[in-house]
């Protein structure tokens, strides 16, 4: 994203897969969603998998949802 801070009024969601996550780019000063890897494991789905980690509340996540 060559460090722009055209977006970060944005949630985001970024993949970096790394035990821990590094620094942000473009002025976030957090993340929403964390992509941690590629190869999860999830009941019902063959093969590698993403799994995210959820920096919100469940009402948050809920508002995202409009549910």
């Amino acid at each position: 994203m060559a460090d722009t801070h055209e977006f970060n009024n944005y949630p985001l969601w970024i993949a970096d897969y790394n035990d821990e996550l590094g620094p942000l780019p473009g002025g976030w000063s957090n993340w929403l969603f964390w992509q941690y890897t590629d190869r999860g494991s999830i009941p019902g789905i063959d093969g590698g998998t993403d799994i995210n980690h959820y920096g919100g509340t469940p009402e948050s996540l809920r508002a995202l949802a409009r549910w």
